[in-house]
């Protein structure tokens, strides 16, 4: 189910097991660079934006919406 937020949705189940995988990895390493296609493909902008172009506040709150998802500790699971 997607999460709504403000500015964008992030849709979970458009990410595959391999997605997952990569993000759990480079996001504790920090590689933005394996992350963003990560999340390009999971979040919609309300106003079309990239998904970079998101204030950077909000990468933390993305990234945590996901790893929830994984991990069963969201309420849409």
């Amino acid at each position: 189910m997607p999460v709504e937020m403000p500015m964008y949705t992030i849709d979970a189940d458009r990410l595959t097991i391999r997605d997952m995988m990569t993000l759990s990895t480079a996001g504790t390493a920090g590689d933005m660079t394996a992350v963003l296609p990560i999340l390009e493909k999971c979040v919609i902008t309300d106003d079309g934006r990239k998904v970079e172009d998101l204030p950077a506040t909000h990468l933390r709150i993305i990234v945590k919406a996901l790893t929830d998802k994984l991990s069963g500790s969201d309420s849409g699971n």
